[in-house]
């Protein structure tokens, strides 16, 4: 759709937009002439956008008995406006006792037209079934995985593209987490149904090209342990005050974090486990404590700057 084709000389009752209607053995133009025959003639094909080519063949046929094919094509191409040389005087000549020739040139070039000039035989006129013009497509995707997802804008811990089923642990309190997806295949689409609370699933689906999907579930279950922390001044001197608390039904293995050191530590079901870190300095800038848990999750909790030297504390 959208092609279209032009001649410098059509014999009356042809016309040369046959020579792209996909009939590769029908008498689609013809250059007949009564008297003296044209010694030359063009095919010119457009098409609605410049494109990648790679080859573009002319299919003769033969009128009757008469050899009415050319015995020398030339093939341009508009590039940018310009018309520009492919191949110059190409021999297309056969056996007049056999088939009509088949001229497959080849045209690695971007275009938005092909231009064929054929040099007939002595005396006698041209006749083409169809020009066919070859250009590159792209190929239509097939891969419906996700390359990265993320939960509060911050990566899935642990996730693989091949991977689909996701158990994550969330502050019920804050809601349903912000997720978003990104296809490997940039050309793949991705949409994301979002649990309605806290437990709940929200679902990512990605699309290929082709139509094909895959599912990526995120269950979200209800974090049960929860971290506070605080600075204090004790003389001239800050510590922090790190309490974790295990709201859930089995033990867990907590392992805190900040600059000022490290505490490994188990936490029983239903109960609390406060940890105290100095600081060994008058004064700290506001930050944050990471406890991970089970070895498998990280949660924080921020704390307050404090100048234990001239009596401002943080809480």
């Amino acid at each position: 759709p959208g092609t279209t084709t032009g001649a410098s000389f059509t014999e009356p009752g042809y016309s040369s937009a046959d020579v792209v209607d996909g009939d590769l053995t029908d008498k689609a133009w013809s250059n007949w002439r009564s008297g003296t025959k044209n010694p030359t003639d063009t095919l010119t094909v457009t098409l609605p956008e410049p494109r990648d080519l790679t080859r573009v063949v002319t299919r003769f046929w033969k009128d009757g008995s008469h050899a009415s094919w050319a015995r020398e094509v030339a093939l341009e191409a508009r590039v940018d406006g310009e018309w520009v040389v492919l191949h110059e005087a190409v021999p297309s000549d056969a056996d007049p006792a056999g088939p009509a020739p088949v001229v497959d040139l080849p045209a690695d070039v971007r275009a938005d037209a092909v231009r064929v000039t054929m040099t007939a035989r002595e005396a006698t006129h041209m006749v083409v079934s169809e020009i066919e013009v070859f250009a590159k497509v792209p190929g239509i995707g097939t891969d419906a995985t996700a390359r990265a997802i993320t939960v509060g804008g911050e990566p899935l811990a642990g996730f693989e593209p091949g991977t689909a089923e996701h158990e994550v642990r969330v502050d019920p309190a804050a809601g349903v987490p912000a997720v978003t997806a990104t296809p490997t295949d940039p050309y793949a689409t991705a949409a994301v149904q979002d649990a309605d609370a806290v437990p709940g699933t929200t679902t990512v689906t990605v699309a290929a090209e082709d139509g094909s999907t895959r599912e990526y579930s995120l269950a979200w279950v209800a974090e049960t342990v929860s971290v506070t922390a605080r600075s204090e001044c004790v003389g001239t001197r800050v510590r922090l005050e790190v309490e974790v608390t295990n709201a859930g039904t089995a033990p867990v293995a907590a392992t805190l974090e900040t600059e000022h050191g490290t505490r490994r530590f188990d936490v029983a079901a239903g109960r609390s486990v406060e940890r105290i870190l100095p600081a060994r300095a008058a004064a700290v800038t506001a930050g944050q404590v990471r406890v991970v848990v089970d070895g498998e999750r990280t949660l924080t909790a921020p704390y307050e700057a404090a100048d234990c030297g001239s009596g401002s504390r943080g809480r």
